[in-house]
């Protein structure tokens, strides 16, 4: 079963949120206000949702 994007992010501390926003944003090659857009109306490409899904995967694989 597959964690919400928001879910997610809100699950993160303070340091783990903005390490997440920077790693979404240079490889989806999106700005810190259309990041924090798409989170909030959850409208993110099926491209950038599976770039997303990687980093999530690659962070929950490596304890981050």
């Amino acid at each position: 079963m597959k964690i919400p994007i928001s879910e997610y992010y809100d699950s993160l501390d303070r340091k783990g949120k903005k390490e997440f926003r920077l790693k979404t944003c240079n490889r989806c090659g999106i700005d810190s206000s259309q990041f924090y857009r798409r989170m909030r109306e959850n409208c993110w490409s099926t491209l950038e949702e599976k770039e997303i899904r990687n980093i999530i995967e690659e962070d929950m694989r490596f304890g981050l």
